[in-house]
């Protein structure tokens, strides 16, 4: 039966492939796209930051708290 496998391979590929779309952007698009690339520059810049604080305190150059480390009574406190 060639004729139907046929026939349903151009009935796919004709609903797969519109002539036309008759799409609408509204305006908000550009506000949600502007908004999704400030996300994904602010979460990238982000991680960059964790990951530059763990390679940096891997090889010694950061301290885990620095405000600590500058009080020496800040672990014992007195009374």
């Amino acid at each position: 039966m060639p004729g139907r496998k046929t026939a349903a391979i151009i009935g796919a590929a004709a609903a797969a492939f519109p002539a036309s779309a008759y799409a609408y952007i509204d305006p908000g698009t550009g506000s949600l796209a502007l908004q999704a690339l400030i996300g994904a520059v602010a979460g990238g810049l982000f991680a960059a930051r964790m990951w530059w604080a763990r390679i940096a305190s891997f090889f010694g150059g950061a301290r885990k708290n620095a405000a600590t480390d500058a009080d020496p009574n800040a672990d014992n406190p007195t009374p």
